[in-house]
């Protein structure tokens, strides 16, 4: 499991059938940012696991919740929140496999999970085919992890009536002593960047996912004896 090296019980991992994969140092690996490699199988399916542990401090700088943002070979997978209300005994799991597709004339999600596929290259390749690779191959064979802090704004304007008003003479006899009222409308995710941080991510994982073979060719793992 990745773990931040500044911003201590943030971790994330990849996990292929049900188990954190093993994670390489990358030997050139500068700055605060953590780079790991990991080894993909052909056509395996994957999770990112984001985990919050009760050693982040949830009240620095002030009372925060968390952003977080996923891409896989430069798409984006999710972009969600872990935010106060959500912890269980001050810690939170985030589990990311898939892009969820919302078909809305059908009212209802698909998912397309995340798989490791191997690259097709195609011969000769012209115009558009060209342009298009040169474009994604920063990206290719990387999973990017980036974690926000970000404050929840609260609705503005005075507060409303939160009694439940019925007649006197209709509960007459009635043991009821309280019904389900609604607060304000507010957007769940109406959040901003935490003070000071100007939307700058204060944990950021790569996972630089290679076939066997590729490791042992850059020496991140032993080759075959």
């Amino acid at each position: 499991m990745a773990i931040s090296p500044i911003v201590p019980g943030i971790k994330a991992s990849i996990v292929v059938n049900g188990h954190k994969i093993a994670e390489y140092d990358d030997p050139n690996a500068q700055g605060q940012v953590v780079y790991k490699y990991v080894e993909c199988v052909d056509n395996a399916e994957f999770k990112i696991h984001i985990h919050v542990t009760n050693e982040y401090r949830w009240n620095h700088p002030v009372t925060h919740g968390l952003n977080i943002r996923c891409w896989a070979d430069g798409r984006l997978l999710t972009n969600d929140f872990i935010l106060q209300d959500s912890l269980v005994d001050n810690e939170a799991t985030m589990v990311v496999y898939g892009i969820r597709n919302v078909i809305t004339t059908m009212g209802v999600a698909t998912v397309q999970k995340c798989r490791f596929s191997p690259i097709a290259t195609i011969v000769n390749a012209t115009g558009d085919w060209i342009n298009k690779g040169t474009a994604v191959i920063p990206y290719l064979g990387t999973i990017t992890v980036e974690v926000r802090r970000v404050v929840q704004r609260r609705p503005a304007g005075p507060a409303e009536d939160a009694r439940a008003f019925v007649s006197e003479e209709a509960m007459a006899g009635k043991s009821i002593t309280h019904g389900t009222t609604f607060s304000p409308s507010m957007m769940e995710t109406d959040v901003v960047s935490c003070p000071g941080d100007n939307n700058n991510p204060v944990a950021t994982f790569h996972f630089r996912y290679r076939s066997r073979d590729a490791l042992q060719q850059a020496m991140i793992i032993p080759g075959p004896h």
